[in-house]
């Protein structure tokens, strides 16, 4: 057998969370190659350990707050150094997650250095500076790009033969290939996901209280106000219940502010059960008539593919730019619709226009764009179906005035598109369709192989002089006024 490829996995930390499970099973999924693993993450390493493959590195962790306190050239020293130690050599390869999120200018330079050195990088991008993160811009333009963003795209998103990237979805792939990156190096790299097999609980047969389950973590782009107007809809017997409340102070004070309106409107809704109980996920999942989504954002999209596993449907609010892989492989997500149509008079087009104008402005103005003619005309389009308004576009206190007038007024009500979550005839057909499917797409197996292809494509190039992507161009991307939902400013 020829030597084992020594790779290098890189991230901030390991603690509990997207970017940790998917390292993990990286490295899960590569035990059975001939690749040896070193996982280099930011000190001290939590114990008890994550991975067996781990190594702390002093000055790797998240450094926003202490800007200067470590240069790009130190921890690429570190990184040489440690990896050496770890492999018995030099890695043939390093594997970065979001090194360009804007956590530690340190760490974005160093790969800048490292691939300026010919060294063989695959680059998975999670999440982006440019969508939604403004305040990580800034500082990646302040301390790496002094001011310029031509220089700082050509930092964050060096380009060479020998650097290759990992997407999560076909969305963020097409902002890449778009923004300069040749298409054979942005990869399509889908999470693989994992719950254990449990047995269907025993039908109701329509006479106990059905759970419609809401498994996420309420943040404000998890559109719980959509979540709560169908519980406003609900039938007597039906209960609703979300399962993890948010964990930063921003998000906390607007989750907060639904609870206190669910309980003043008596709506049939239990926030954080899956904080409030100890049981697995898998069990939650199962315990539910039905799984609902309406979130307006995702990075991967989880929630689309687990409930399947648990032999529960999945209902809501479909995102087809991230479900359109999924859709590739077969899955059948009929039962979602893609916006929900309520009457703009409800709010009123005036009100509507103004609060998206107010808040594309200070979200342009955030990175230092100038809203142009036509922009707010553009996201006004895509939130509007002529005399109607999605629901998802708009904002928490327009929100709150739509369930309160449906309640009072059944017209209304009658008006929505669609006016129920709906759960036709094909449930258990559809049901064992998508388990198949994900379980066949989705698996462990299939991530190892995948990476290792990647890896293998990498591997083979020869290093080429840097060049750079059109930092405009992913911007413009993000920031498309077909995309704006107050939600997620």
């Amino acid at each position: 057998m020829s030597q084992p490829q020594r790779i290098a996995i890189v991230h901030y930390h390991l603690r509990p969370g997207g970017v940790t499970s998917v390292i993990g099973t990286a490295v899960n999924a590569l035990r059975n190659k001939n690749v040896q693993v070193a996982v280099l993450t930011g000190g001290p390493a939590p114990e008890p350990r994550v991975l067996p493959e781990q190594v702390a590195i002093e000055g790797l962790n998240y450094s926003t707050a202490e800007k200067g306190s470590i240069s790009a050239a130190d921890i690429v020293t570190r990184l040489r150094s440690t990896a050496r130690k770890a492999l018995g050599g030099a890695p043939d390869l390093w594997h970065f997650h979001n090194h360009s999120i804007g956590k530690s200018c340190a760490l974005t330079g160093a790969v800048h250095l490292l691939a300026a050195a010919g060294e063989k990088l695959l680059l998975q991008l999670h999440d982006f500076a440019e969508d939604g993160r403004p305040a990580n811009y800034h500082l990646l333009l302040d301390e790496l790009g002094q001011g310029d963003p031509a220089r700082l795209a050509a930092l964050m998103y060096p380009q060479g033969t020998h650097v290759h990237y990992a997407s999560l979805n076909a969305r963020d792939r097409g902002f890449l290939c778009h923004a300069g990156i040749p298409a054979d190096r942005v990869h399509l790299l889908p999470n693989a996901i994992g719950l254990n097999h449990v047995p269907q609980p025993e039908a109701n047969h329509g006479t106990g209280p059905r759970l419609f389950l809401y498994p996420t973590r309420a943040i404000r782009r998890k559109n719980l106000g959509e979540f709560l107007l169908w519980s406003a809809l609900a039938e007597p017997r039906d209960r609703f219940a979300s399962t993890l409340f948010p964990t930063s102070p921003a998000d906390r004070v607007v989750y907060d502010r639904w609870v206190e309106f669910a309980t003043q409107e008596k709506l049939p809704v239990d926030f954080g059960i899956g904080q409030k109980r100890d049981i697995p996920m898998i069990e939650l999942l199962a315990s539910a008539h039905a799984v609902v989504s309406t979130s307006v954002a995702e990075g991967f999209g989880l929630a689309f593919l687990e409930p399947w596993l648990a032999h529960r449907p999945l209902l809501g609010r479909d995102i087809p730019d991230i479900t359109a892989g999924f859709l590739d492989e077969g899955l059948d997500l009929s039962l979602l619709y893609t916006r929900l149509l309520v009457p703009i008079e409800t709010v009123g087009r005036d009100t509507l226009t103004t609060r998206i104008t107010a808040a594309m402005r200070e979200l342009f103005t955030s990175y230092h764009r100038d809203l142009k003619p036509g922009d707010v005309e553009a996201a006004m389009n895509a939130a509007t179906e002529g005399d109607a308004v999605d629901f998802g576009r708009l904002d928490e206190a327009l929100q709150q005035v739509v369930i309160q007038r449906i309640r009072k007024d059944t017209s209304l009500r009658a008006a929505l598109q669609p006016n129920a979550l709906r759960v036709d005839g094909r449930e258990p057909t559809l049901l064992q369709h998508n388990e198949a499917v994900v379980r066949k797409a989705y698996n462990i197996e299939q991530y190892g192989t995948r990476l290792q292809r990647i890896y293998d494509a990498i591997q083979s190039s020869t290093p080429s002089p840097l060049d750079s992507i059109s930092g405009e161009k992913l911007l413009d991307a993000f920031l498309a006024p077909e995309r704006f939902f107050l939600l997620r400013t």
